[in-house]
Order: C-alpha cells, then sequence, then structure tokens
C-alpha cells in the first residue's frame, strides 16, 4: 500500500504521539525521551518504517525495524494495538542501556532507581 505524503505526516505524528502515551504507561518520562519514526527498507516489496526511542541526547537509543505501514494506521492513543506491543517490547532494553551506562533521568531516579546517578 502507497501512501502519499498528506496522509503519511498525520498517520506518523499521530503514532508518535501514541509511542509517547505508552513510553508513560511504562512508566517513563516523555519529556526526556525523544521518538521518531522514518522510512526504512522495502521488504517484499512494501515499504516498513523503523521507531527509534532514545534520551534528548541521543547518547541511549532502542530501534526497531521493518514496522508495517498497517502498524502505523491502526496506532490507538489506549495502546494495546500491533504499534503499541512494539514500543512495549523495547521499553525494557532501553531502561537496561540506561541502567547499565548509568544514565537515569531525573524523574525515574526519583522513584523507579534510587542510587543511580541522574542525567545533567
Amino acid at each position: 500500500m502507497q501512501v502519499d505524503e498528506d496522509e503519511f505526516k498525520p498517520m506518523v505524528s499521530r503514532a508518535e504521539r501514541n509511542a509517547y502515551r505508552c513510553l508513560l504507561r511504562n512508566d517513563l518520562d516523555p519529556f526526556e525521551l525523544n521518538v521518531a519514526i522514518r522510512r526504512g527498507r522495502e521488504l517484499e516489496g512494501k515499504v516498513t518504517y523503523v521507531l527509534e526511542i532514545s534520551t534528548l541526547d541521543h547518547a541511549i537509543s532502542v530501534r526497531e525495524t521493518d514496522i508495517p505501514i498497517e502498524f502505523l494506521e491502526t496506532s490507538r492513543p489506549s495502546g494495546g494495538d500491533a504499534f503499541a506491543k512494539v514500543v512495549d517490547h523495547l521499553v525494557p532494553g532501553l531502561i537496561e542501556h540506561m541502567k547499565s551506562s548509568g544514565y537515569v533521568p531525573e524523574a525515574m531516579a526519583v522513584t523507579a532507581y534510587p542510587g543511580f546517578r541522574t542525567a545533567r
């Protein structure tokens, strides 16, 4: 399925907002993380997309590739859809990278990970 530019931008914007909602549901501060969706490679004749979640300074990031456009199209604010499952799947890896590097956003350090140094 080919999506024109006028349909693509709002769809990606909506999916990015829904990814931020998923981060909130996972007790992550969306103001300390960046969500980006970009065009990926062609797979079996269809364009796929890449989801990247990173710290604001891009020092730590996780990504999922080969996301079908249908996941973006059916993304819902309430979660529970295929796109939300992709985001939820990335969260543990993101947290693990943050913990192993000692990088914990200030909002998380107070409640979830006392004793780690905060990102300043």
